[in-house]
């Protein structure tokens, strides 16, 4: 007769594989349950959201241990954020801004730098 296939489980609420145990979960499902995703999140799981049975996001934990700044690290990297040389110097906070000698008019000021182009 015909042999009797068994079809493997279909519970896909844990992958294991290159990220390790993740969680998978729909768009819908995360929406609903995000309180608890993030606190599992806090316990160290990562959670993989499924969109019609593709991968479209993965939520982990930050480390904030690390003192790493991903971001930072990319904006330098580019180019758009130049490291700084230290620490300011004290007189930049104990001076105090210099005087105007005369009143002036903010928008004065304004509209004469868009007058000349600048």
């Amino acid at each position: 007769m015909y042999a009797c296939l068994i079809a493997p489980s279909l519970d896909w609420s844990h992958r294991s594989g290159y990220y390790g145990q993740m969680k998978v979960v729909s768009i819908s499902e995360a929406k609903n349950k995000l309180s608890s995703l993030l606190r599992g999140l806090r316990g160290g799981e990562s959670v993989l959201i499924l969109d019609r049975g593709r991968p479209v996001a993965r939520l982990e934990q930050i480390d904030m241990k690390a003192g790493s700044a991903p971001r930072l690290d990319q904006l330098l990297r580019q180019g758009a954020l130049l490291p700084g040389s230290g620490i300011p110097p004290h007189v930049i906070w104990e001076s105090q801004p210099p005087a105007l000698k005369e009143a002036v008019s903010v928008v004065e000021v304004l509209l004469d730098e868009r007058s000349a182009g600048r």
